[in-house]
């Protein structure tokens, strides 16, 4: 019989550093080494627009990244204690962790943002416009 052997999915305590965007965020993760923190989370299943020109295509999704930035901020701040789910494995093309985020109430951050309307669910395949 042959083993596989699956990473699975580990929760790390982190303090956010900085909203990049709606849908990153820069955390210092506890007890990782200080050449790998702070890093940057990719929140895995969400997209929200793009705030600068380019890679956004027209500036009404730039006036929505901007929007979503602000509710981004509103619900996560510097200095908070978050907890990044990670995989050990998966990041993107950029070098971020492709996790989740939970804020301290308990709330999944992507699926807030989703119901805030200021992101939409996203399986990592070709992104659709914005406006």
């Amino acid at each position: 019989m042959i083993g596989i052997l699956f990473a699975a999915a580990v929760a790390y305590q982190a303090t956010v550093i900085s909203v990049v965007d709606g849908d990153t965020i820069k955390v210092q993760i506890a007890g990782w080494p200080e050449y790998v923190n702070p890093i940057d989370v990719r929140v895995q299943g969400i997209d929200t627009p793009e705030h600068m020109m380019p890679p956004a295509k027209k500036v009404c999704e730039v006036k929505k990244g901007l929007a979503a930035i602000v509710v981004a901020k509103q619900k996560i701040t510097p200095g908070q204690s978050v907890v990044v789910t990670w995989d050990g494995k998966h990041h993107d093309k950029y070098l971020r962790l492709l996790g989740t985020i939970t804020l301290p109430d308990g709330t999944d951050y992507g699926t807030a943002m989703i119901k805030s309307g200021s992101a939409r669910a996203y399986d990592g395949k070709t992104k659709g416009a914005w406006c």
